[in-house]
């Protein structure tokens, strides 16, 4: 089970703007952490230590994977949309 006593700590988030609950950063990419998660909590608390003792090191490696290049996606969808139709 995850640790959520830190989920209502709240800092500003630099992708959205506005401030955000922890919790929201450890679940965003489909129950996993956003991969900025280091970035942004390193300060107010030991998010080394508590990546460490709640997830897996597959799961790390998933959530920490480079996104893919926009233009991927785009090529990506083009496809899906020529499937559908043909």
């Amino acid at each position: 089970m995850i640790d959520s006593s830190h989920d209502n700590h709240k800092i500003r988030c630099p992708r959205l703007g506005h401030l955000i609950p922890f919790e929201y950063c450890r679940k965003m990419n489909s129950d996993l952490p956003c991969p900025k998660i280091f970035d942004c909590w390193h300060e107010y608390m030991d998010i080394r230590g508590f990546i460490a003792d709640n997830y897996t090191p597959d799961e790390v490696m998933t959530f920490m994977e480079p996104p893919k290049p926009k233009i991927n996606h785009i090529l990506e969808l083009m496809e899906k949309i020529k499937n559908q139709k043909g």
